[in-house]
């Protein structure tokens, strides 16, 4: 279904703090023939193709409390704690995914500590 394509990441600070992964790249299996029976149909999909720049994309784990927000208030909760905490941030433009998933192009100054941030005096935001 797949080949394996052997990758390097960088575990730390180090040239020498490096990891092979196997990664399964995902090939479609052939199609065995046309097929005589049903009807065709109309297909959407919700993807679309993308290009970006090389380098890596670093992701974050968000937790905000009180939890059970709308996606649409979490959204806003974030943007708010970007612009408020720009010391962090600093011109990056993170992708918030709604719910509990940030990820921006360059490393946040933060390390792999915890960063727990006050957003409006309503909201924590932990960053991990």
């Amino acid at each position: 279904m797949g080949n394996l394509v052997q990758t390097a990441v960088t575990t730390g600070d180090s040239v020498n703090d490096v990891n092979i992964l196997n990664i399964a790249v995902f090939s479609c299996p052939r199609r065995p023939n046309l097929g005589r029976e049903g009807r065709p149909i109309g297909l959407r999909a919700n993807h679309f193709q993308i290009s970006m720049p090389r380098g890596f994309v670093h992701h974050y784990d968000i937790n905000i409390q009180p939890d059970k927000c709308p996606r649409k208030v979490n959204r806003e909760i974030i943007e708010t704690m970007v612009h408020a905490y720009s010391k962090i941030f600093g011109t990056l433009k993170p992708v918030f995914d709604g719910r509990n998933n940030l990820y921006t192009r360059d490393p946040l100054p933060i390390g792999n500590d915890r960063v727990e941030l006050e957003v409006e005096y309503l909201f924590l935001c932990t960053v991990l």
